[in-house]
């Protein structure tokens, strides 16, 4: 492994800050500072009311009253990164990701060091290229836990997931382990330091389990008594004076949004009851500082989060209540919006998505009619107004706006919204879509995902001869057909194992 300081690329700018909000965004992340009491908040992407889709490339800083805004772009936009502060170096760490960019998508596998004042690019061999950190004090180290598989490419359907555990020490890598938890869906970790032990929460067949990395080996613990549904997109983070680790929301398949709290102790999980705790949600941040844990952020019912919640001696306390987006506001903005640019699908989309969660079913069905009629392609814009019109009891009308889109063939990915389709238990419908995604692309991923779909209708015979063909295409990953649920209507059967086999 090449590693090196890059002292020649330093950018000596100092940061000039404007005190200004963070949009709404997804796929951020957050760090604490503990050297200028400061919550770091970098990366991300959001659909923001009157600007389009966007992928803020500048460093915002709260300062406990307010946020700021660093006003100049060095590492670029990037979400799938890590950020995590090492006070050893007395800064904090962005390492890999992604960026998003209109022509192409690029992995970074670069590290680079915020210290409040300018970024450094301090190394260039990220092992992993989606990650995720956490710092250990103990042995004065980052632990970067993620996918190595083809690291210099973004992941496709067919690709198998490849996870290890590294250390970033004294800007060195070194591998710890390849024999950790394989997980599917998105996850954090976090670090215990009174166990000495980095944790990871999971869960098989529903059930808890937490892996733990731990006298340099890897710990599988099984949670007794009761434990969080099982779910991804959950916030975490270890809160040393109550030596626990800390979970809040997350989803699943079934629930979208979960708002639930928990604590890890090393042996048990116990539920957290708050007063006035933040709304349901997924994929936020949260972080310890200071004697207290700060969520940020977040997937909500009315689209976006840029709330910043504080938990603190077992109360939650909202710290930017003027400048947070909430439903109310949100709604109002969206109203206003549509109503002078007509013209406008992402806003149209966004309103409709937002009174559907509201369960205003019939003025997000008008809405999600308009917005579709400005963006044909968008198959998620799609996928929302077939919920509303299932929603509705309207499933003729449903059936015929989908095959009139399967007939034209021109959805921007039959592939995904056969997934959402799947997710709300629509298999047939979702199967049908798989079928026009394998027409238009016969690749691995789609014959995989088309198995998927026949094994979830019980057709048992094509889901066999469509596996078959996703192997022939390239598919590899032998722990996703183990692992997926979907299949298993299929592992009783005897042609299983010699299927397996062919991965092997």
């Amino acid at each position: 492994m090449r590693t090196f300081l890059i002292a020649a690329i330093l950018l000596c700018a100092v940061a000039a800050f404007s005190q200004i909000s963070p949009d709404p965004r997804h796929l951020e992340e957050i760090a604490y500072d503990s050297k200028r009491d400061k919550i770091v908040l970098f990366g991300g992407g959001g659909n923001v009311i009157g600007k389009g889709f966007a992928f803020p490339e500048n460093v915002f800083e709260w300062d406990q009253s307010a946020w700021k805004e660093a006003q100049f772009e060095v590492p670029g936009n990037r979400v799938g990164h890590a950020l995590v502060y090492d006070p050893q170096q007395k800064a904090t760490f962005l390492i890999a990701g992604v960026t998003e960019a209109q022509a192409a998508s690029k992995v970074n596998l670069n590290v680079w060091k915020w210290d409040g004042k300018q970024w450094e690019l301090s190394n260039t061999d990220a092992p992993v290229k989606t990650s995720e950190a956490t710092y250990d004090p103990i042995n004065q180290r980052i632990l970067v836990y993620g996918d190595v598989y083809n690291k210099t490419q973004l992941r496709r359907g067919s690709d198998p997931q490849v996870f290890e555990l590294w250390e970033l020490k004294a800007n060195q890598w070194k591998k710890l382990s390849a024999d950790g938890p394989n997980i599917i869906s998105a996850y954090e970790i976090a670090f215990d330091i009174a166990r000495n032990a980095l944790v990871i929460p999971c869960w098989e067949n529903g059930k808890s389990v937490v892996w733990e990395w731990k006298n340099e080996k890897w710990d599988k613990i099984t949670a007794t008594g009761a434990f969080p549904d099982a779910r991804n997109r959950y916030a975490l983070a270890y809160h040393p004076q109550e030596k626990a680790t800390f979970l809040f929301g997350g989803r699943n398949n079934a629930n979208p949004f979960f708002s639930d709290f928990w604590k890890w102790d090393g042996i048990s999980w116990t539920k957290v009851v708050s007063a006035h705790p933040p709304a349901k949600r997924a994929a936020a941040t949260m972080e310890y500082g200071k004697g207290a844990l700060y969520l940020y952020g977040g997937v909500v019912e009315w689209g976006l989060s840029n709330e910043i919640w504080q938990w603190k001696k077992g109360a939650w306390k909202l710290m930017n209540p003027q400048e947070a987006m909430d439903s109310a506001r949100t709604l109002n903005m969206l109203a206003d919006w549509v109503k002078n640019h007509p013209e406008d699908g992402d806003a149209f989309q966004q309103y409709g998505e937002l009174l559907r969660n509201m369960q205003q079913y019939a003025a997000a069905e008008e809405l999600l009619k308009k917005a579709y009629v400005l963006k044909p392609r968008d198959h998620n814009v799609f996928f929302r107004l077939l919920q509303v019109l299932y929603t509705l009891n309207k499933s003729t009308e449903a059936e015929n706006y989908l095959s009139n889109a399967l007939a034209a063939g021109a959805l921007e990915s039959f592939g995904r919204l056969g997934m959402q389709l799947c997710s709300i238990n629509k298999n047939k419908e979702g199967t049908r879509c798989y079928e026009k995604a394998v027409q238009l692309q016969p690749n691995a991923g789609n014959y995989y995902n088309l198995a998927c779909g026949y094994a979830l209708c019980g057709q048992q015979d094509q889901a066999f001869d469509t596996l078959n063909k996703a192997i022939e295409n390239g598919f590899k990953g032998k722990e996703q057909f183990e692992n997926d649920t979907d299949l298993d209507s299929l592992k009783a059967d005897a042609r299983w194992r010699p299927l397996l086999e062919k991965l092997q």
